[in-house]
């Protein structure tokens, strides 16, 4: 069976640094700080007000920070998501509620394809 696809788009991923300890506590910062070679990489994703789950669909390329990859998206609740998509449309790749992983852009809505629940 397919993995659903609920859209194309272009991501870039921030250029980070490793987390520091700093007078006793963890300072981070934006952006990824390794390679990342999983399958898929998740996180929220910031689109207008609201937060939603996303896994983009890699297929094992190695995501580099500080690169920009054309990649396939899929959400959790796609029902949620699939009417703000717009071709054009720009969103935040989320690290919790204040720190970013990168940003990316709409390039293709893809057919809607069922769910199994």
């Amino acid at each position: 069976m397919r993995t659903p696809i609920d859209a194309i788009v272009k991501v870039h991923f921030y250029q980070g640094r490793p987390p520091k300890k700093v007078d006793g506590q963890w300072s981070y910062a934006d952006g990824l700080y390794q390679t990342f070679n999983n399958p898929s990489f998740g996180c929220p994703v910031k689109i207008g007000d609201s937060f939603h789950d996303a896994r983009f669909l890699n297929n094992s390329t190695p995501i580099e920070p500080g690169q920009t990859y054309t990649l396939p998206i899929m959400f959790l609740w796609p029902d949620l998501v699939r009417p703000k998509l717009t071709v054009g449309l720009r969103f935040l790749l989320k690290n919790g509620f204040v720190l970013s992983y990168g940003e990316a852009e709409v390039l293709e809505i893809c057919e809607e394809n069922p769910r199994i629940n």
